[in-house]
């Protein structure tokens, strides 16, 4: 390209961004004190260089300029040519920025540098050819590092309160996946690092979800998850329960979320569970209230408190330490999986209340960012720390021949008449087989194993009232009084000649289970037999349970899609001998298996169902989050295609189970992210299709258009 004398433009680069998410970038818009490309970025995570060119001539800017992105990674130089718009300032809002998109797909951590030349080539006459490289000389150096991934289950709700009119079971876009792609493009966590799956059943959930009723549901799921791992482990031999647990409510009931930070533990404190809406999005560009909120509490497991902020959509909680004025981004956030540009003019912190609102878009601040980058950082513990320092809130397997799962309740003094004049009681307690133990942090309360007076194990743990949301002063969504009660739920090894429990603070005795001498039997009444369950029906399964002390049972009940492989935990705290099964919210098996666990209070005994049953097997659930249809592309123009897939017999289908193709050029890739700048023009069906274990598929579609849409004007004869 040659321009003549005075028209000849000089073209150097602003600079090169290295985001995955949010980057620090242009500290004279940004953060004043967070240096260029100063967050951390993660291998195996797709990422963009936004190479931003500059304009120096008598023109306003210079379209179609060629740039060359150097990329040195374990001693080999990688070349990408990309073109982008030359302008005269830097402006991080418009898209015309060259962009060069890649993922560093090391197992481990690997430092990769970084060049540029803007008109590598020299195809474009210039005023100076010496300034086109950046930076200057030498590189710029980033240490792309190994996260941990994930493990989450989705726990729908059948929410069917006292007057209750509205839709009864959750479903949709963010529960079906949605919310869980949506979290994984936003979190500093690697491509498919979120393993979601769908649990089976339904909990069944009669209590209205105002501020009491949602903690009595983070309860259930915090009490449930410690059950599932307990009796997974003495099943199966392995802790089947995840990373977390969410539970989604249908939006007709509840619009809200509630997480169970371990600062504010008053439903438990594991930092496993959170409850939501399942609002339905569209896209991860629109992930509407369900996603949103998913993202929101599941990252105040962590201790991640509210943004801090005096704007409206800022909690105000004196305890959070999120740093900025306001709840806003700071940065400027970029999707290298569907390219949308995040303003943080417009753009709040996830952790922020408004985003969930509609009021403003909810994405990723530097301050965030960093946080969980550091959660995730792969867990190394040695022999000797692990020796000096007791573990608490992790499955440990121990030297006891048996151990004692725990439920609590303890109740605020503070608040009248709560618990009926107790301070505190025990719950379902269950002993079983094995060692195994999950500790909670060390507090002025405990449960003791008793001989008498003889104490033989003593578990101790923390309690707190605090509200999430005290000393709040603006409108907080939540209740900022002291909460009335605490739930508690953790593993302690049992000791031999244990004739009762004690629930104590300090040494007062708030309650006090003796152990009775024999275990109770259960029996399964119905079904027996093989049977053959059909889609679309409901099954009863009956049983009887009796306690040679006269003692009077409770019940969990449990299932195996796999004969036995895997178990997962339907309900607890039955009293009825039956269980209503909707077979269609059920993993799918020809040899399912059910387990009734029964419970006098401590002694437990179970059966099982004494032959095959066969449960159909169900199709996966596509879900495609980028792009949506009528999305416009130019010839040429990089198009990420990003789905998920979710199966309840398999969980979070693998790379190879995701295929996508188009209607008019066949297959296009495989995998839940493809890359692609070679569609044909004109309008493309892109079908994801998912296939599980069983060969059953199934399909979601967009329509896009490839090309540059004219709209001529109408003409009218007069």
């Amino acid at each position: 390209m040659i321009f003549p004398g005075l028209f000849q433009p000089d073209l150097s680069i602003f600079g090169i961004e290295i985001t995955q998410g949010v980057q620090c970038f242009d500290t004279s818009k940004g953060l004043a004190g967070c240096a260029d490309n100063s967050l951390p970025v993660v291998a195996k995570k797709d990422t963009t260089a936004r190479i931003y060119l500059k304009y120096s001539g008598i023109l306003s800017s210079l379209n179609n300029v060629p740039v060359r992105l150097h990329i040195f990674a374990d001693g080999v130089e990688y070349i990408a040519n990309a073109t982008g718009k030359a302008t005269k300032t830097l402006n991080q809002a418009n898209s015309n920025d060259a962009k060069v998109y890649f993922n560093v797909n090391f197992s481990n951590d690997v430092p990769v540098s970084f060049y540029a030349e803007v008109d590598p080539d020299h195809t474009i006459s210039e005023t100076n050819e010496s300034n086109n490289r950046y930076p200057a000389s030498g590189t710029i150096a980033l240490n792309f590092r190994k996260r941990d991934t994930l493990k989450i289950v989705g726990q729908r709700l059948r929410y069917h309160p006292s007057g209750y009119t509205g839709t009864q079971y959750a479903g949709g876009w963010a529960v079906n996946g949605g919310g869980a792609d949506w979290l994984e493009q936003v979190l500093p966590i690697r491509n498919n690092g979120i393993n979601y799956s769908v649990k089976s059943g339904y909990l069944d959930w009669t209590t209205t979800l105002n501020s009491n009723g949602q903690h009595d549901l983070i309860k259930t799921l915090n009490f449930m998850w410690i059950l599932q791992n307990a009796f997974g482990w003495l099943f199966s031999g392995a802790f089947t329960g995840a990373d977390h647990v969410y539970g989604w409510a249908p939006n007709a009931g509840y619009s809200g979320g509630h997480a169970d930070m371990p600062v504010y533990p008053h439903a438990g404190g594991l930092g496993v569970v959170g409850i939501g809406t399942d609002a339905p999005g569209t896209s991860t560009d629109n992930p509407a209230a369900g996603a949103l909120i998913f993202g929101h509490e599941l990252v105040h497991d962590y201790n991640v408190y509210h943004t801090n902020t005096a704007d409206s959509c800022g909690s105000s909680d004196s305890n959070s330490d999120f740093p900025y004025s306001s709840s806003s981004i700071q940065e400027f956030g970029f999707n290298p999986i569907t390219g949308k540009i995040y303003d943080p003019a417009s753009t709040h912190d996830l952790m922020s209340y408004c985003p969930a609102g509609g009021s403003k878009q909810g994405w990723i601040s530097p301050f965030t960012w960093n946080k969980m980058f550091n959660n995730y950082a792969p867990l190394a513990v040695s022999a000797a720390s692990a020796a000096a320092e007791p573990r608490t809130n992790v499955f440990l397997t121990t030297a006891s021949t048996e151990s004692l799962v725990v439920h609590a309740t303890i109740y605020n003094p503070d608040v009248p008449n709560e618990g009926g004049g107790k301070l505190g009681e025990l719950g379902e307690l269950y002993k079983i087989d094995g060692g195994l133990a999950y500790a909670l942090p060390s507090g002025d309360y405990a449960v003791e194993l008793r001989d008498g007076a003889t104490v033989l194990r003593r578990e101790t743990f923390a309690v707190s009232f605090e509200s999430e949301y005290d000393g709040h002063g603006g409108d907080e969504p939540g209740d900022p009084s002291p909460r009335p009660e605490m739930g508690v739920s953790f593993i302690m090894p049992w000791e031999a000649g244990t004739t009762s429990i004690v629930l104590l603070q300090g040494n007062q005795v708030l309650d006090e289970r003796a152990v009775s001498a024999g275990a109770p039997t259960v029996t399964i009444t119905s079904p027996t037999g093989p049977q053959s369950w059909p889609s679309g029906s409901t099954q009863t399964l009956a049983w009887t349970g009796s306690d040679p002390d006269g003692d009077s049972l409770s019940y969990s009940l449990f299932y195996s899609h796999d004969a036995g492989a895997s178990w997962v935990i339907l309900a607890t705290g039955l009293t009825s001998q039956s269980f209503e099964v909707n077979v269609d919210s059920l993993a799918g098996g020809s040899d399912v298996r059910f387990r009734v666990v029964a419970t006098d209070g401590v002694n437990t005994g179970y059966d099982e169902t004494d032959a095959a049953i066969s449960v159909p097997n169900k199709a996966p659930e596509a879900t495609i989050t980028s792009p949506v249809t009528g999305q416009v592309v130019t010839p040429g123009e990089l198009l990420v295609l990003q789905g998920i897939a979710t199966d309840l017999e398999d969980g979070g289908l693998p790379d190879e189970a995701l295929q996508w193709s188009s209607d008019r050029q066949g297959s296009l890739g495989t995998g839940p992210s493809v890359a692609l700048n070679t569609l044909e023009s004109g309008e493309h069906t892109i079908t994801l299709t998912a296939t599980d274990s069983n060969g059953q598929t199934a399909s979601a579609s967009v329509q896009v258009f490839v090309g540059h849409r004219v709209y001529l004007p109408i003409v009218t004869q007069p």
